[in-house]
């Protein structure tokens, strides 16, 4: 293939990546704006092949067009939540750093930008949390409004009532951890679906090992007694926040220990050949399963300890 060649064929892929992704957006925004998670992830692989500040530009371009068709508030909001974590991402996974590297920092990038975004919220006068606890109120009068229709007595309608509004309570503590949870899955899912794309095109660059082969790093326990230590000493000294940063800790914790869990039963899963469609339908069931979520993180701290998968033999 000659230069000309080359650049024609850049040129067209260039045009797709910003049609199509203008497209996925808009239709995200009006329908279904979970989608728009997904967004870094042709992005990262556009640049893996042509160019980190390319494809910077392409993402600008991008924004622009959805917001000529929308708002260029949802423009803003966009690049400053997914530009950040795209060109950290690309950089690493082009400096061929570990998988480890390439999610924990993408996944901190990411949580920062949220970081950002909210406290322009802030500034605006929306008020994140504000908004969230009048979110809960109207939740809560909705389910108390549904429980009164159940001809329950006083008794059990106040207890119910407590039941409630302390779980709305503690949803609202852990924000912290289910947003550093959720950057962390956003960076998986983009920087996988990324891998996949590249394979595709022949560049075998990124290599995010399967569900079945995820661990946690060697010295996760020696940083989890670290962390302990220092909200001990949180407690000790009479800092505030105390028991917000112990709940979001055990939180972000037990979602590890969960997810390395799962992992094991999905190594063995495998094992025994169970079809991928009923191993995730298995998996949903486990999930909302509270005794079997206990079971599942307990096996994630054992493989953590005694390499039930005898990963890090393999490795070495």
């Amino acid at each position: 293939m000659n230069y000309d060649d080359k650049i024609k064929k850049r040129t067209l892929e260039t045009i797709l990546l910003i049609v199509i992704m203008s497209l996925y957006t808009i239709f995200g925004l009006y329908y279904i704006p979970y989608i728009l998670l997904l967004f870094p992830a042709p992005f990262i692989a556009y640049s893996i092949k042509n160019g980190i500040i390319p494809n910077i530009i392409n993402m600008i371009i991008t924004g622009i067009i959805v917001g000529l068709v929308d708002s260029f508030g949802a423009t803003i909001i966009l690049l400053i939540a997914f530009i950040p974590i795209t060109f950290v991402s690309s950089y690493l996974i082009k400096k061929r750093r570990s998988n480890a590297e390439i999610l924990g920092i993408s996944a901190a990038v990411f949580f920062i930008s949220i970081l950002i975004i909210l406290s322009f919220v802030d500034a605006g006068g929306g008020g994140f949390i504000a908004l969230l606890e009048e979110g809960f109120k109207q939740l809560l009068s909705a389910q108390l409004e549904m429980i009164e229709d159940m001809d329950l007595t006083s008794y059990q309608f106040l207890e119910a009532k407590e039941l409630l509004e302390n779980a709305y309570k503690y949803l609202l503590l852990i924000i912290p951890a289910i947003l550093l949870i959720m950057s962390l899955v956003v960076s998986y899912l983009n920087c996988l679906l990324a891998s996949v794309g590249l394979k595709k095109m022949g560049i075998g660059i990124i290599n995010i090992p399967k569900f079945s082969r995820f661990r946690l790093p060697n010295n996760v326990i020696p940083g989890i007694i670290v962390m302990f230590l220092g909200v001990y000493i949180m407690n000790k000294l009479e800092m505030p926040y105390y028991e917000t940063v112990l709940i979001n800790l055990v939180v972000l914790v037990g979602f590890m220990f969960i997810i390395q869990g799962l992992s094991v039963v999905d190594y063995f899963f495998i094992k025994i050949r169970i079809f991928p469609l009923i191993r995730v339908i298995l998996y949903l069931l486990f999930l909302f399963n509270s005794p079997i979520v206990t079971v599942i993180s307990i096996l994630g701290f054992i493989d953590t300890i005694f390499d039930l998968r005898r990963i890090k033999k393999s490795k070495s």
